[in-house]
């Protein structure tokens, strides 16, 4: 390789180095952009809301940073463990917090998840199942129930009732792992934007 194309080759490495150091300084520049403007942004998309769902938004963007996604009828966040999406919606005082995982119900458990209820909602198409109340844990604890009926463990009435008597030992400062942590596989499912098919509520 004569000295020519050695100075081709070096000036080519350095025009790609430079390229790829201004698309990262860019991407670093619209994420700071992001950080910087999600409080006020999120301040303005959440002002004419109730207040739990309001302040369940700050506390949730304090703990997982940014939102995905604020619109003025609810901020999301995506793909922050265990969750698939977790969303606030402004629209209600009391349910107003919503968790979603990957899950592959049966058809033929849709029934038995509606008579459950408890906030649990299941969409066959995009393959995800979600609960939502006010609290992570009574979604967590909902979730839980329905992967027992979906799996015939349990049936809806048996559900209703384990969900009744876990609230009850938890207002007396008893725990159960039904309300800390997932306790079935649940998966991943991209990409994110859709126009959700919901069976359920």
């Amino acid at each position: 390789m004569d000295a020519q194309q050695k100075k081709e080759d070096q000036r080519t490495v350095y025009l790609i180095a430079a390229a790829l150091a201004v698309v990262v300084a860019g991407s670093s520049y619209l994420g700071y952009r992001h950080r910087v403007q999600a409080p006020k942004r999120l301040e303005a998309a959440t002002r004419t809301w109730f207040d739990s769902p309001r302040m369940m938004a700050k506390i949730l963007m304090e703990r997982h940073g940014p939102p995905s996604v604020i619109t003025p009828q609810a901020v999301t966040w995506y793909e922050r463990q265990p969750w698939k999406r977790i969303t606030v919606h402004g629209d209600s005082p009391d349910k107003y917090l919503e968790h979603t995982v990957g899950y592959q119900a049966r058809p033929a458990a849709v029934a038995a998840l509606r008579k459950f209820g408890e906030g649990v909602r299941v969409d066959l198409v995009a393959e995800e199942i979600s609960a939502r109340s006010n609290a992570e844990a009574l979604n967590t604890l909902a979730l839980n129930l329905a992967h027992d009926i979906a799996s015939g463990k349990r049936g809806p009435r048996e559900a209703r009732a384990f969900y009744s008597k876990t609230l009850k030992l938890a207002a007396a400062g008893k725990t159960s792992p039904y309300m800390e942590y997932l306790r079935f596989e649940h998966y991943r499912f991209v990409p994110q934007e859709r126009i959700p098919s919901l069976i359920g509520y």
